[in-house]
């Protein structure tokens, strides 16, 4: 079930344009959606003698998506088997290893025009999902006729709808769906890792370990010929292969020493580890055939021809030391102190190496003499701590080099006969480690005989030196070639987090539990580099905005939503009144600023179980408060297309109406200000299980030793004020989190599940 607000009938066509009814009422939601079927099997087998412990499993997973009919789709299939063995009292052995392989059929999505959700959202509702009874429009067949492409058809022969009156890039999202572009991903990955543990005398203990994973991806994309218009066309069919190669090995090591002194407790660890990360691309490949010359996506016939074997040039190498003291007085004074340093090739020569240490104290008050034995808190401890992480995660690494290349996309690069190459990216020989410090203040109570529990902590994770791999957010427009990863600035993200918990059985049998969390989060650039004091990164694009969607400010949100604030609409002439913000008199680009923020103010969650006898029932919710959206797949150069209804019905029509949106004359202005950011608030309850366990004299019977019956509603009810499909959107990437641009939704599942133990 998806809380859908405003994507209904169109009537901003039928009435600002006058257009008539012509006998057809599509609400392409209801036909883009469909049910769809899921299905998981685990079986796993463990056991143990006096010296040798395993266990195995296997899972398979095969979930159909709920857009288009067999175009979206998920299997994959997971074999583990983990082997331990106390070869003598000083020596343990051991081996984990994992197999899985996952076959993936996907849509277009996350694209502002060229995306199934996106184009689901702003088509017309007088197109037909397939015209009935020949009445195919006799322009939609010249079209096709002029263009030398066939027209859309169905499985079962129908020609799909074409736009009755939505233009631009506008495409029927079935069709879209279902018969232009597919793309599948066939994956696998093997991981194991074997260790043996030394244990040669009392306190101490050796460990070494390696590690193997190794991953593939073949990934292909289809795209069929189709004519919509200008914008929306392919007279080939298209097609493009990617096979990539990843192999990693780890080794760590690891001593630990452990001391009672009396009520002293000492542990003692140390440790190095060294790893290696290799990716190829062996196969990487595209090209077309015309519609006379196609028969069949075959990537290997000469028409598909393009291949490149690459090796990754970006060494991914890291070396890691590692130490940590932890220290406690009969388990009342608690002290811990850690340091680790890791080496990485993917920073320049004089950066390669980071430091990173921690600290961490406690004391367990309740422990005192002076604490009451009859005191209703039971528990009570003071916990503070600060660490450093650093991180090189996304990076692509040679950010020292400047790379000079012959081909691209696989052609050498010619220029009147002559082989060229060019500059693939500026060096930065000053990228260092991105590294996140915490501080964290906290209290942890219980009361009423541990019944009760609550904790209230207070953080501050500063991140500095954020690494954004998009070099061309500080490059020039007169260089040419983009700038390669670079540090952006600092980060800030503080607040408090509260849980509490209360949990008992009563004399008559019932069992309950119940828990709730709460988060705040304040979050604010304090510091940006790279470019001038008062100026700004910029971030995502969008359609409406030329200047991109997203900011990153000293002194603002990380990323925040970029465009005019607004004032009301003028009432006498349906006008979006712009707010000037620059204090130089007329509105100007200098006048856009924060319109909005992707970032929550709280984030809450919890769960309620409760169990009677035999039966047993789970509640699990989520949700946020303050973030806002911006959808950014409406756009002012498409003025004829679907828009949410409360566009409509919340416009000025007439001189003195006081109106949210502009009149029809005046719509195009309004795109690039807050009038399109919206309240990402929400709260999801993301499971309500109900369960039965048969009792014992019944699985005794059947040689169990459990059995256990449930029925699950995941992901069914949100509550939200946000007028797209989901609050929820996916888009998480650095300079985009809140830009909707058409997302698959979170899929509502309704669960029937057995499970058996022997």
């Amino acid at each position: 079930m998806f809380i859908i607000f405003s994507y209904q009938i169109l009537h901003f066509i039928r009435n600002i344009f006058n257009f008539k009814r012509n006998g057809y009422d599509t609400d392409w939601i209801e036909e883009t959606f469909s049910p769809a079927i899921m299905h998981r099997n685990d079986i796993n087998l463990s056991g143990a003698t006096e010296k040798l412990s395993y266990y195995t499993s296997a899972s398979h997973l095969d979930q159909e998506g709920i857009v288009g009919d067999g175009s979206t789709s998920f299997k994959r299939s997971t074999f583990r088997v983990n082997l331990k063995a106390d070869v003598a009292k000083w020596l343990e052995v051991g081996v984990n290893s994992t197999y899985s392989s996952s076959d993936k059929s996907g849509i277009q999505e996350n694209n502002d025009t060229r995306g199934v959700i996106q184009n689901m959202l702003i088509i017309d509702p007088l197109t037909p999902v397939t015209y009935t009874n020949g009445s195919v429009p006799q322009s939609v067949i010249d079209r096709a006729n002029t263009n030398n492409v066939p027209v859309l058809k169905d499985r079962n022969g129908n020609v799909y709808g074409y736009p009755s009156y939505s233009t631009g890039e506008v495409i029927n999202p079935v069709a879209y769906a279902n018969n232009i572009n597919r793309t599948t991903v066939d994956a696998y990955q093997f991981l194991t890792s074997a260790y043996l543990k030394f244990k040669p005398f009392d306190g101490f203990s050796f460990t070494t370990r390696l590690g193997y994973d190794k991953n593939q991806w073949d990934t292909r994309n289809t795209v069929t010929p189709y004519y919509v218009s200008s914008e929306a066309a392919n007279t080939t069919y298209t097609g493009s292969q990617t096979i990539v190669k990843s192999k990693r090995w780890l080794w760590e090591n690891f001593a630990s020493y452990e001391k009672v002194v009396g009520n002293h407790n000492f542990k003692l660890l140390a440790g190095y580890s060294a790893e290696e990360t290799r990716v190829t691309t062996p196969t990487s490949r595209s090209g077309s055939a015309s519609i006379a010359d196609f028969v069949g996506f075959d990537f290997d016939l000469p028409d598909f021809n393009t291949q490149i074997n690459l090796i990754d040039p970006s060494p991914d190498n890291m070396v890691s030391m590692f130490g940590r003291f932890s220290y406690d007085y009969s388990g009342k004074y608690l002290f811990e102190a850690s340091v680790r340093r890791d080496k990485s090739d993917k920073f320049p020569t004089a950066n390669k190496a980071g430091t990173f240490p921690a600290f961490s104290a406690g004391w367990v008050v309740s422990k005192e003499d002076f604490w009451k034995e009859d005191s209703k808190l039971n528990y009570f401890k003071l916990r503070a701590s600060w660490g450093q992480n650093g991180s090189r995660n996304n990076l692509n690494g040679n950010s020292d080099r400047t790379y000079i290349t012959s081909t691209i996309n696989g052609q050498s690069i010619d220029y009147l006969g002559n082989t060229g190459a060019q500059i693939t990216g500026y060096s930065n020989l000053n990228l260092v480690w991105e590294t996140s410090e915490q501080l964290d203040l906290g209290v942890d109570l219980k009361a009423l005989q541990n019944r009760l529990t609550f904790s209230v902590d207070y953080y501050k994770k500063t991140t500095r030196d954020a690494i954004i791999n998009d070099g061309s957010l500080i490059t020039p427009g007169s260089a040419g070639f983009v700038f390669n990863e670079f540090n952006a600035g600092t980060i800030e993200n503080k607040g408090f987090e509260f849980e509490i918990g209360y949990g008992d059985t009563t004399e008559n049998g019932l069992r309950y539990n119940l828990n709730a969390n709460l988060s705040t989060l304040q979050n604010n650039v304090t510091e940006i580099l790279f470019v001038p004091e008062g100026t700004s990164l910029p971030g995502a694009g969008a359609p409406q905005n030329a200047d991109g969607i997203t900011r990153f400010t000293e002194g603002q949100p990380s990323w925040y939503f970029y465009g005019y604030k607004t004032d009301g609409i003028n009432t006498a002439t349906g006008e979006v009144i712009i707010k000037d913000t620059d204090g130089v008199a007329g509105i100007t680009s200098a006048d856009k600023t924060n319109i909005g923020s992707p970032h929550t103010d709280v984030l809450f969650g919890g769960n309620i179980n409760l169990g009677y006898k035999a039966f047993d029932f789970n509640l699990q919710f989520q949700g946020t408060i303050g973030n806002d959206i911006i959808a950014t797949y409406h756009q002012p150069s498409r003025p004829i297309t679907n828009k949410p209804v409360h566009f409509f019905n919340e416009r000025w029509q007439n001189p003195g109406d006081v109106a949210n949106f502009p009149g029809a004359a005046s719509v195009t202005g309004s795109y690039e200000t807050d009038l399109m950011v919206e309240d990402g608030s929400f709260m999801r309850i993301k499971q309500i299980q109900f369960g039965y366990t048969l009792p014992e004299k019944f699985t005794n019977k059947v040689h169990l030793k459990n059995l256990r019956m449930y029925v699950s509603l995941d992901d069914f009810f949100t509550i939200t004020g946000y007028k797209g499909l989901d609050p929820e959107i996916g888009n998480f990437n650095y300079n985009s989190i809140g830009v909707d641009r058409g997302f698959y939704p979170t899929a509502a599942k309704a669960v029937f599940g057995l499970s058996l133990d022997f």
